[in-house]
């Protein structure tokens, strides 16, 4: 039962609009650029969304610009 409640939880959980509740400026910014003709959610690249989203700890959600890449 709690695995198909969160199943439910995660196709509630609509980004960017989820995101933009806070990030906004980010938002409006990222449809400016290459982000905006991309045809995928947040959540494609910025993992953890969902959590960070209920958290709102920024350490919850991954942010691929932190990266450090395999040596």
């Amino acid at each position: 039962m709690a695995l198909l409640s969160q199943e439910k939880k995660e196709a509630e959980f609509k980004a960017p609009d989820a995101c933009a509740g806070c990030h906004d400026e980010i938002i409006g910014a990222f449809a400016k650029n290459r982000h905006g003709h991309v045809p995928t959610a947040c959540v494609a690249c910025h993992t953890g969304a969902q959590k960070h989203s209920e958290s709102v700890d920024p350490n919850d959600v991954q942010n691929p610009a932190n990266l450090k890449g395999r040596a």
